[in-house]
């Protein structure tokens, strides 16, 4: 008798995917692209900050130009009216605690000035890694002014 042989090398059946691995794969490739979304954005408000950072600087520097002038200027008219005031030493005193934050503010400025006029972005960079140091420092300007 003669058999008919079966099928051997049949092809396993692939089945449609199901609807929740549609929707999974969905929800991966939507979570994806909203995480480049998220990274480009990112980098984009980074290189504003880049591209910023050397005009910060300048601003921060002359501001420092215009506050010293500002302190030199009220320490000499204290020291011209010093003797008519009881309590012209504790007045005094309180102009050497603010020349020395805005000392450490120009110093840290200036540093970061001549970083960026060494290589513009490597100095930029610079100054972005070291603003958290740069707003302690106008902190410290500010809160010794008052």
């Amino acid at each position: 008798m003669f058999s008919c042989p079966s099928r051997v090398a049949s092809k396993p059946q692939r089945f449609p995917a199901t609807m929740a691995e549609i929707i999974a794969s969905a929800f991966g490739i939507t979570t994806f692209g909203l995480q480049i979304t998220k990274k480009v954005y990112e980098l984009r408000e980074l290189y504003k900050e880049i591209k910023s950072a050397p005009e910060d600087i300048s601003t921060i520097l002359t501001e420092c130009e215009q506050l010293a002038l500002v302190l030199d200027n009220c320490e000499s008219q204290f020291k011209a009216v010093a003797g008519l005031l009881p309590s012209s030493a504790i007045v005094n005193i309180g102009f050497d605690p603010c020349k020395a934050a805005l000392e450490k503010l120009d110093t840290v400025a200036r540093d970061l000035s001549c970083s960026i006029k060494t290589s513009r972005i490597k100095g930029s960079i610079k100054v972005l890694l070291q603003r958290d140091e740069l707003s302690k420092q106008k902190k410290s300007a500010q809160h010794s002014e008052r």
